[in-house]
């Protein structure tokens, strides 16, 4: 198996359709042939079987801002495993190599929105319910701000900072 990390520009068209079909397979309902739900991620880890893609996440790296502060974060979006390749521990490592990544580049928390929160609360993610502001989009269009409590927010600190309990300006879409 081979993990790649590769920034959203330099994506193939082959590699994009192999991303399109584990998005469809893994998420019913996904847009069909599309690489991403509302926005595109600024990089992806994408592991693979040979030829086969067989494990995807899509990462915004951006800054969210608590009371005026400034906190850089790497948000994530379509973690997804092949169902073949499912229970092999392959989610964690994928969560693992975003992890050592942010350490290293100074990220202070890693984010993401999930219904389903096992796999990240056995990867040390803690679930909050913050009321958050972010750019509501659909349709390939903004709709403007939207403000609300974010039940299904799991985040991960990787810094010395605590995580902020107030309002979370997300200064963008939702990841």
């Amino acid at each position: 198996m081979r993990i790649d990390r590769i920034e959203e520009f330099l994506l193939t068209t082959e590699t994009k359709k192999a991303i399109s079909a584990l998005l469809h397979t893994c998420f019913p309902g996904y847009p069909a042939h599309q690489t991403y739900y509302k926005y595109p991620p600024n990089f992806r880890y994408l592991a693979w079987e040979g030829q086969t893609l067989i494990g995807h996440m899509g990462v915004v790296s951006r800054l969210i801002s608590y009371e005026g502060d400034l906190l850089p974060i790497f948000g994530i979006m379509d973690l997804c495993v092949s169902p073949a390749y499912q229970h092999q521990k392959l989610g964690s490592h994928l969560l693992r190599e975003l992890e050592t990544l942010g350490k290293k580049s100074g990220i202070d928390f890693i984010l993401l929105v999930a219904k389903e929160g096992e796999l990240y609360l056995n990867n040390g993610f803690q679930s909050e319910d913050n009321l958050c502001k972010w750019l509501l989009l659909t349709g390939n269009r903004a709709l403007g701000l939207v403000k609300r409590q974010l039940p299904d927010l799991m985040v991960k600190p990787l810094q010395l900072k605590p995580w902020p309990g107030g309002t979370i300006d997300l200064m963008g879409p939702l990841f």
